[in-house]
């Protein structure tokens, strides 16, 4: 909350002051919104990474292999971010994102037909 204060101070042009404060208000208020948020934008990547390159061609096995390396390494990222969740509404958006990288992670085995086994699983296995 003290670092609010330097929105006075990081803009050159009075036009910067929303950006700042904008930016400011992102990283300071919640940050753990914005890592959760940086999380999902990289799973959500990945995921159409994957769509994108099978529709160029590539083996529909060698491209879900890739997404699922990838995802596991988007796990360790929440894994790690998971432990630092001290409050019930820290951790309950950390359930939400696990919820939704699960969800990818289902739907790709799915739509592969491979057998679905959860992060943790698959994280276990390597």
């Amino acid at each position: 909350v003290d670092l609010m204060a330097l929105k006075c101070y990081l803009w050159q042009k009075p036009a910067d002051i929303p950006v700042v404060e904008a930016a400011l208000s992102r990283m300071c208020a919640n940050p753990l919104q914005a890592k959760i948020n940086d999380i999902r934008m990289t799973a959500k990547e990945i995921r159409q990474e994957m769509d994108d390159s099978e529709e160029a061609g590539v083996n529909p096995a060698k491209a879900f292999r890739k997404f699922r390396s990838e995802l596991l390494r988007i796990y360790r990222l929440y894994t790690d971010l998971s432990a630092k969740a001290q409050t019930d509404t820290e951790k309950s958006m950390m359930s939400g994102l696990l919820d939704e990288i699960e969800r990818d992670s289902r739907a790709a085995h799915e739509n592969h037909g491979y057998t679905y086994a959860t992060m943790k699983e698959l994280a276990e296995l390597q």
